[in-house]
């Protein structure tokens, strides 16, 4: 017995409460029974994905080639410091090196090949 002298189950707003809690479990049940749903289905995407994947991966050859370092044109500067160097006396290495040294990703070939070019005379 409560303190009021009434009993809990005499409480007239014990079954709209009752009702109340009754009706946020079933929504809540829901919701879990929508969640539940969505996960059973994206598990079964993702395990789908895997045996293709695993499909995809057993196919592919065993040592797949390296692709080879990007190499950027030389830079306006490195054209300059290659011409200095060059009219400065140095050798076609020396000038290599030192423009590796500055621009590490740099293909230098070209430009080294065209500093370096014997000239020839104009004829006339």
């Amino acid at each position: 017995m409560e303190e009021s002298g009434r009993s809990p189950a005499r409480d007239p707003t014990a079954p709209a409460r009752l009702l109340t809690l009754a009706d946020a479990a079933a929504q809540l049940a829901d919701e879990a029974r929508r969640a539940l749903a969505w996960v059973s289905a994206t598990v079964a995407q993702l395990d789908m994905l895997a045996r293709v994947g695993a499909l995809t991966t057993a196919e592919e050859p065993a040592a797949a080639p390296q692709p080879e370092p990007v190499r950027r044109e030389p830079p306006p500067g490195a054209r300059l410091l290659a011409i200095e160097m060059a009219m400065a006396g140095g050798t076609r290495d020396e000038v290599g090196s030192a423009l590796a040294r500055v621009y590490d990703d740099v293909d230098a070939t070209a430009l080294l090949d065209d500093v370096f070019a014997p000239t020839t005379a104009a004829s006339g």
